[in-house]
């Protein structure tokens, strides 16, 4: 026996875990006090996190989507192709290959964002060829995030 006044570390260990994944008597006496204050806590954080979720739930079932109609009759009104239409333009022969070089073209040319902002203005000078040159995303030939649906 040393003449240390301390315990040395797998003696201390020893004496609260005995066994692999069981608890000593002590560390059971130890635990006590908290037993109920941990299971409020618990249940509170667990209701919490249920009634968001309820919540986000019925604030969802709640919208009304017949607005999204209307603002697309506009912009068939003024003249404005919608990504689906231009597919469709594009005959039943062509292959979705092309309709999808035309939606990512269609999006490049929408890009009016040429300054990474944030994080990415930072890792841009960094790392070389990881922002894409026009639109500055991490996603190449993606709109910008202050332009998406237009």
């Amino acid at each position: 026996m040393s003449d240390s006044q301390y315990v040395d570390q797998k003696t201390a260990t020893r004496s609260y875990r005995p066994a692999l994944y069981q608890m000593s008597a002590g560390l059971m006496r130890a635990r006590e006090p908290y037993r109920v204050r941990n299971a409020l806590t618990g249940l509170a954080i667990g209701s919490f996190i249920v009634g968001v979720w309820l919540y986000s739930m019925s604030a969802v079932k709640q919208d009304n989507f017949d607005d999204v109609d209307e603002e697309a009759r506009a912009m068939a009104r003024a003249g404005v192709k919608i990504v689906e239409e231009e597919r469709k333009d594009m005959g039943p022969g062509a292959s979705t290959g092309a309709a999808a070089a035309t939606a990512t073209a269609t999006a490049t040319t929408m890009t009016t964002t040429t300054r990474a902002r944030g994080i990415l203005g930072s890792l841009d000078g960094k790392i070389p060829g990881l922002l894409d040159p026009k639109g500055k995303t991490v996603v190449w030939g993606a709109p910008g995030v202050d332009s998406i649906g237009c």
